[in-house]
């Protein structure tokens, strides 16, 4: 079948076009990229010494440019002192003073500009900042630690500790602020530990003044209770001594100390890890011991000397 010319020419330009569109087709357009981004929301604001950290919260980073912060104080509207990228969502203020009133917001800004809506204001006044505590001290309680200070009028406190001695004490110790100049806390035996307090405010914005100076508790300072309840076994070559465990989880073993009649003074014969001991070279003649409980570089005070004397064979 012979097609007339104009008809030719039609179905070769209808298959081209129809080609070109098929190769060129995208799908249908979509337009959440032009979407406001969602509303920021969960502003909080808490001051430690000389800064106001604002921190806030979105339900999704999606597509976003950042966030856009801004600031209003007693005589100005609001400005924009920030722009954070989407995985920054806090902002430090240094810029206030105390006894003034702020207010911030935030706003997420799209990939393509479009700014969502504005979170909730947060309106703050920081105060004038309590005095730091002074005078921090410690007492052993056992397996514990009680660190105590000098109280601060109208204020609480928030316990930080650390190992280092040259940096500030960081991590905070109680879960809530102290409504009392002190906190008993489990010690760590196997290391120094850095305390530091500072005071705190009852204030929405939760006004924590400046770092007290710090208090080294060590290991080496922890003393144990001398060893109690020693009695003794004995036969004619040998003295089994035992005394009652030292109820300090710390102890790590026990020194035994022997004087012999006739003798200055007590000198070391062993040591053991367990409240038992045994002395193979006991003397025929009157005999003394007492024993010592080993702490972490620390030994205690000397128990109560026992005396022994030889067998009398028969």
């Amino acid at each position: 079948m012979i097609l007339p010319r104009f008809l030719k020419c039609w179905l070769i330009c209808f298959s081209i076009v129809f080609l070109l569109a098929a190769c060129g087709r995208k799908g249908e357009p979509k337009l959440t990229t032009f979407q406001p981004p969602d509303q920021v929301a969960s502003l909080e604001a808490v001051r430690k010494q000389d800064s106001i950290l604002i921190t806030w919260t979105v339900r999704s980073v999606f597509n976003l440019k950042g966030f856009s912060v801004e600031r209003s104080s007693e005589d100005a509207g609001f400005k924009v002192i920030a722009f954070n990228s989407p995985e920054q969502s806090s902002f430090t203020d240094n810029d206030f003073s105390s006894g003034s009133t702020y207010s911030y917001r935030v706003r997420a800004v799209s990939s393509r500009g479009i700014a969502g809506a504005y979170s909730p204001v947060k309106t703050v006044t920081p105060r004038i900042l309590p005095e730091p505590p002074s005078k921090l001290e410690y007492r052993i309680k056992g397996d514990y630690v009680e660190i105590f200070w000098q109280p601060v009028q109208g204020a609480i406190y928030n316990l930080y500790k650390g190992s280092e001695k040259d940096r500030e004490p960081s991590v905070l110790v109680n879960s809530q602020p102290l409504s009392e100049p002190l906190f008993l806390e489990k010690m760590d035996f196997s290391k120094d530990v850095y305390y530091a307090v500072r005071s705190q405010y009852k204030t929405e914005l939760k006004d924590e003044g400046y770092i007290s100076g710090s208090l080294l508790v060590s290991p080496s300072f922890f003393e144990p209770v001398p060893p109690s309840g020693i009695r003794y076994a004995q036969s004619k070559d040998k003295v089994v001594l035992l005394w009652n465990e030292n109820a300090e989880d710390w102890v790590s073993g026990y020194r035994v100390y022997r004087k012999k009649f006739g003798e200055a003074m007590f000198t070391v014969i062993g040591e053991s890890v367990v409240p038992a001991f045994t002395d193979e070279t006991a003397a025929a003649i009157k005999t003394f011991y007492c024993i010592t409980a080993l702490g972490q570089g620390s030994e205690s005070k000397a128990s109560t000397e026992i005396e022994i004397n030889p067998v009398v064979e028969r």
